[in-house]
């Protein structure tokens, strides 16, 4: 369900040398070391819909917030189900997230960021102990939630409870 595998199938064309992987920064999702062996591979990401910064001879990628946009639409509301005991907290706040209904052009994208991240490091563990924080702070500076991020993470609960079974 990653949208980062898609994202990633997209950009893998356009970055023909070198690696593609997952930031571990906070700044984008995607890093990579085209530019030292590609001259002309930055604005082909870009006109994919991809914003690059590059520093140091690596390129951190991030989506544009139209890229986002579009994730964002094509997101299905899940269906409801019964979580794993220990994907109960996740479960719980994604259900909070959701029930915000924040509208696609307000929903805030470095909670999105880092649950895209997670969710396709299969990094549970760390979404539960980083997003909470953020969710916090956007609350106490009332500001709109990340309800797409409710709506990822129940879809990859659902996916994680089926591969169980």
């Amino acid at each position: 369900m990653s949208a980062l595998n898609g994202w990633r199938a997209l950009l893998r064309p356009l970055i023909s040398r070198g690696f593609l992987r997952r930031d571990q920064g906070e700044e984008g999702l995607l890093i990579s070391d085209f530019p030292r062996h590609l001259a002309d591979a930055e604005e082909k990401i870009r006109r994919a819909g991809f914003t690059v910064a590059i520093s140091g001879g690596m390129a951190r990628i991030d989506a544009t917030e139209d890229t986002y946009r579009v994730l964002m639409e094509g997101l299905p509301m899940p269906r409801a189900f019964s979580p794993r005991e220990e994907d109960a907290y996740l479960y719980f706040l994604a259900l909070r997230l959701i029930k915000a209904d924040t509208p696609i052009p307000h929903q805030p994208l470095a909670p999105i960021r880092l649950t895209l991240k997670c969710l396709d490091g299969g990094e549970w563990d760390t979404l539960a102990r980083k997003l909470p924080p953020m969710i916090a702070l956007l609350q106490r500076q009332h500001m709109p939630l990340p309800s797409a991020a409710g709506k990822m993470i129940l879809a990859a609960l659902e996916e994680k409870g089926e591969k169980a079974c």
